[in-house]
């Protein structure tokens, strides 16, 4: 995709995810998905993105949890 930007997804209920997908369909974003904290700490941690789209409530580690990791 030609000036394609790349989203993380993190959120452990799938239709939340497809909704994220479906609403930002078209404006040329890549998607990446993950269900919980510490998998998406482990891709943040290999790959860039450009925006991630987070869920506060998620299994074992919130996302919160996530954000104070991540600083």
């Amino acid at each position: 995709m030609p000036n394609s930007k790349t989203v993380l997804i993190v959120d452990d209920d799938p239709v939340s995810q497809q909704l994220y997908v479906a609403a930002l369909t078209g404006l040329h974003i890549a998607f990446h998905s993950c269900n919980n904290a510490n998998s998406a700490y482990q891709e943040i941690c290999h790959e860039r993105y450009d925006a991630i789209l987070l869920d506060l409530i998620l299994p074992g580690a919130n996302g919160t949890h996530l954000l104070h990791a991540l600083n």
